[in-house]
Formats: structure tokens, sequence, C-alpha cells
């Protein structure tokens, strides 16, 4: 019912009656996060104030939003004063800099223009991309420069900067460019450097594991090599700047985490069924399916624990197992009977489908509000999370997809052409 009071496929009108109904019976979700996300939807004043006062689950629920509900929480945020939008749009940095999207810099930029806050919009303008920044310069009014010397000098350049010349060459620089890897053989799994400069690939022959291998981008060299010796192909590799990792299996169903630094291997966690891993904000989460799947341990970049998430959802399947995570916002996709998209803290379900065949579908993350299942055949279906319970079918991919690779909001498609040349090509 608190659910449907805020989906926007529903029309206008009964979303109004819905929330009345839920507010005359003070109905409202039990996770603290989506509690304050309802009140603030449902215009709830009293009752949000009393139950995030510092204003905190409301960010976090934000972040961890999909893109239409962000964009009802914008509209809210942006006609009441009394909300903290800056504070909103910047939680997920702790020195408050926000990281925004255009959507996300225009609504700030229209707050802060009528608080009449130029010092929080100039702020605002040195975080923002070079474009943004120059047209929040031309919003400043009453005159109003920077107090120090060097901040009005960027000021002046910024305000006398040609907006149009400047858009026409980014956009030059920004056009997606194909890059051709060739490979004696057939690449399985790949992972970009959080720094995009090198591109980690795993590969296999006749269906044995046959190396892995580091390039440098966008030339293709190879800069390292690194053999396991296992019966497998890696089911996982993830390239984290200071140290890279292997999933493998070795011997009789033994399963490996092992991990690569300064050329040095290590073996860091074993089990006797598959481990499962998958980027995320801080590091990696894993799973290993003696586990049952209903934990997941969250690790750093060196592959230290640093906490356990305890999984609850109501699936019919024997266990749970990690499937996926989004890189930027940890949301999680979790396997089961279902397809279960997660936020980061594996609490709110934001969208599930059923799963069947024999063959469970490869599943990857394409943005915090894409999920793509790629069968045995190699043909993937992309769903959005827009909001509702049902993941939504919004493309097919007839491609022969080997891996989805995340790197800085974009996502490199690896997949095997006739004659085993692997290519990464940027989806937007």
């Amino acid at each position: 019912m608190c659910r449907a009071a805020t989906d926007r496929r529903r029309s206008a009108e009964e979303r109004a009656a819905i929330q009345d109904f839920c507010v005359r019976r003070s109905l409202a979700p039990r996770d603290d996060t989506q509690r304050a996300l309802f009140y603030v939807l449902t215009g709830q004043a009293a009752e949000y104030r009393a139950a995030d006062p510092d204003g905190s689950q409301l960010a976090t629920g934000y972040q961890s939003a999909d893109e239409s509900t962000r964009a009802m929480l914008r509209q809210v945020m942006a006609d009441d004063s009394d909300l903290d939008l800056p504070h909103v749009l910047a939680a997920h940095r702790p020195d408050r800099a926000p990281v925004l999207t255009a959507e996300e810099g225009r609504y700030l930029a229209g707050h802060l223009v009528r608080r009449g806050d130029w010092a929080a919009l100039w702020r605002l303008a040195r975080d923002l991309p070079l474009v943004q920044a120059v047209e929040v310069t031309r919003l400043f009014s009453d005159g109003w420069r920077p107090p120090d010397e060097g901040g009005r000098a960027l000021f002046g350049r910024l305000a006398q900067a040609d907006l149009d010349g400047l858009v026409r060459a980014l956009g030059a620089l920004e056009a997606p460019a194909l890059i051709h890897i060739p490979m004696d053989d057939a690449p399985t799994h790949g992972s970009f450097s959080p720094d995009g400069k090198h591109l980690l690939v795993a590969t296999e022959q006749s269906g044995c594991y046959s190396g892995c291998r580091v390039y440098e981008l966008p030339r293709g060299t190879i800069t390292e090599r690194y053999d396991y010796r296992g019966g497998r192909p890696p089911q996982t590799v993830l390239h984290l700047g200071e140290a890279f990792f292997l999933v493998g299996c070795r011997g009789f169903e033994t399963w490996e985490l092992v991990r690569y630094t300064a050329g040095q291997a290590a073996v860091i966690d074993w089990n006797q069924a598959p481990i499962n891993v998958a980027q995320h904000p801080d590091g990696f989460v894993m799973d290993k399916w003696l586990l049952g799947g209903r934990r997941l341990r969250l690790c750093d970049a060196r592959g230290e624990l640093t906490r356990d998430v305890t999984v609850r959802v109501a699936d019919p399947g024997p266990g749970l197992h990690l499937a996926a995570a989004d890189p930027r916002t940890g949301r999680l996709a979790i396997r089961g009977a279902y397809l279960w998209i997660l936020d980061g803290d594996g609490i709110s379900v934001l969208g599930k489908m059923p799963l069947r065949g024999n063959t469970p579908p490869r599943i990857a993350f394409l943005g915090p509000d894409h999920v793509t299942a790629t069968d045995a055949m190699g043909r993937a279906v992309v769903y959005g999370v827009t909001g509702g319970l049902r993941l939504q079918v919004v493309a097919d991919l007839p491609a022969v997809c080997r891996d989805f690779v995340p790197l800085r909001g974009e996502t490199a498609v690896l997949h095997q052409g006739g004659r085993a040349v692997p290519e990464a090509r940027v989806l937007r």
C-alpha cells in the first residue's frame, strides 16, 4: 500500500487517494530509510521531521532510489524550503562536495538561486564539470563576486567562456570509441581498473582457463599476465587498483579467491562450493554458497573484511546467492527462485522477477537503474528498475555477450565474434 502511494505509474488522482488512506490510518514503511522517503513524498512534514531530524535517512534513501523516485524527491524538496536539498544531493561525499547528474545540478543550482545563497552556488560551480560550471556562473545576480582574488579571476573566465564552443569540443572528446583487442583465446570475464586506464581480461581455450591479462588502454598493450592452474575458467575477475582478484576452481570443487598484488598471488579464501564476488563502492561484496547465500561479506580493495550483510527476502527457492552489484550505488542483485534487486544494505526490495530455465542467466548491472540477464547462448535482455516491484524489459542485445564491465558510469560489452575477438563497446 505504501509503495502504491508513491508509484509514478499511477495517476496523480490515484496516488492522492492512496496517500490519504495511508495518512488517515498512520500507515508507513517499517524500514527507517523508506519511512523517511514516504513521509516526504506524501507531504507529512511533522512525521518526517520526527523520524529523521538530521536528514540522514532522506539522504541515504535518495542515493539508493531509482531515477523516477529521485525526480519526485527533487521536486518536493525544491518546493519545500525546510528540506536541505544540498545536503541530500551531496550525501555520498564526506566533504559534501556533490557528484551530480546534470538534472541534479540544475535542481540544486535553481534551489540556491531562489535562496540567494551565492557563496554556496559558487562552491557548487567549482565542483561541477566545466560546461555546467559555465552555465551556473551565468545565474549570479546582484553583482556578487567571490571574495578572494583567485576566485574572482576564475569567475571572470567562466563568465566569459564560449559555452557553445565548449559543448562542441567536449562532445568530440566524449564520442564513444570502439576498441578492438585481438586475442588468440576467447574472453570470459573482464574488469576495468578504477581509473579506467587498464582492462583485466580472463580467457579460455577449449573450455579450460588459458590466462589472465592486463591491457593498457586504449592501445591494448599487455602490461601484466598471470596464470592460474585451475581446471575451469575463472568465474570472476576484479581489478580494484591496489590489487586484482580472481575466483577460480582448482581440483574437485575447491573454489579459491586469489589476490594478485605486486606480482604475487595469494589465496585469501576458499570454499567447497562456488564463491561469488562483485565490485562494490568500497571494494567488493562476496558470498559463499555453503553459507546459504543469506549472508554477504563486504571487503575493501585489499580484500579485508569490513562488515557482514544479512539478506532477508521471501524467496521460495532453497538458497539465495549474489548475482551482481552496482559499483556506484552498491545495489545488489540476488538470485534464488526470483531475481531480487535490493538497496546497498540488502534491506529494501527495489524490484524482482521470476527466473526460469535449467541454466540460470548471468546477471550484470548497467548503471543503478538497469540490469541485464544473459542466457547460455549470449543473448542479453535489459531490464529497468522503474520504481515498481516488477522489472520492466527495456531492450534486447543480439550480440554474443560474454561479460558486462562497468567503467565510471558507463558499461562496456565484452563479447566474442567469429574469431574470438573481444570488443569494448560503450553503452550510454
